[in-house]
């Protein structure tokens, strides 16, 4: 079973062939950070079968791990690059993959020890390793409530109230409102600023 596991590792490269044009196809119609939460429930698909003490089910992992992965990274970048700049990503990715080659010579010690102290047993570990997907979770919520309660500032534009809204490309909020007729797009600019006003009076 192990070998073919091993196997079935080596040819999972196809799935995320397969996955690239669902990556894209999710992050047009969700969003970016809709998305993201897409990516958690992925995460936690994948490390969940981990907890269950069959051989078997560690197929599902084999599976869904790789296609988590692709989202991860697609995603992310994407979320980077819309957020901080097409230019830093390369120094973001650089700065975290610097802090986690801080921290991973200390990865396997740490497994060892808590496998010894379990009998040998590696079911702690994969039970941190799924509960870890809380701290993502909590992290992109926080963002979107202090992107939601900051994002948006009313202005005066032609005896109109307009809201100007830095989006960046993550707010979503009034895109969907726009598609419901509850306010229509002004003017776009550089594709990080939007100007939307809310019917008039008068075409009400």
């Amino acid at each position: 079973m192990g070998d073919y596991l091993a196997e079935l590792g080596d040819e999972e490269t196809g799935n995320v062939v397969l996955a690239v044009p669902l990556i894209s196809w999710v992050e047009k119609r969700l969003g970016t950070l809709r998305s993201l939460h897409v990516v958690n429930g992925l995460g936690l698909a994948a490390f969940l079968p981990l907890l269950v003490k069959n051989l078997w089910c560690q197929l599902a992992t084999c599976v869904l791990y790789v296609v988590y992965r692709a989202f991860l990274y697609s995603l992310l970048t994407v979320f980077v690059a819309q957020g901080f700049g097409e230019m830093s990503v390369g120094r973001i990715f650089g700065a975290v993959c610097l802090l986690t080659s801080v921290v991973q010579p200390v990865q396997y010690p740490l497994v060892e020890v808590v496998a010894a102290q379990c009998g040998g047993s590696l079911w702690i570990v994969n039970l941190i390793l799924t509960l870890s997907i809380i701290l993502p979770v909590l992290a992109l919520c926080t963002f979107e409530w202090f992107e939601q309660g900051s994002a948006e500032h009313a202005v005066v534009l032609d005896d109109e109230v307009v809201v100007e809204v830095q989006t960046h490309g993550l707010s979503q909020e009034l895109p969907e409102r726009e598609r419901a007729g509850e306010c229509k797009l002004v003017k776009e600019e550089e594709e990080d600023c939007l100007l939307y006003t809310s019917p008039s009076p008068r075409d009400s």
